[in-house]
């Protein structure tokens, strides 16, 4: 049993490694927000510097929709494997 299920993981080897990956990468652009907020309050609002505030809140921005992107490619590949996996298994 181990060794049918290790056989299929090497078959989707892709999808296994770039899923966690892509997790992780969700996980850091989420822990950095809170800091980047801090700065905005802290540089941006305190000291009344409109272009440091919308600049830092682009960049929000874009590392929201990053991690979001990422998080996408993290649901989807773990669906395709795991739906690969059970239906090889299944099959057997």
């Amino acid at each position: 049993m181990v060794i049918r299920i290790s056989v299929l993981m090497k078959k989707n080897i892709f999808g296994l490694l770039v899923g966690p990956m892509s997790k992780l990468v969700e996980t850091i652009t989420e822990l950095c927000i809170p800091i980047i907020m801090a700065n905005i309050i802290d540089k941006g609002i305190y000291s009344r510097n409109a272009e440091y505030i919308i600049k830092e809140g682009i960049f929000l921005v874009g590392l929201i929709i990053f991690g979001f992107s990422a998080s996408l490619i993290c649901q989807y590949l773990a669906a395709k494997v795991s739906q690969k996996i059970g239906m090889e298994l299944r099959n057997e």
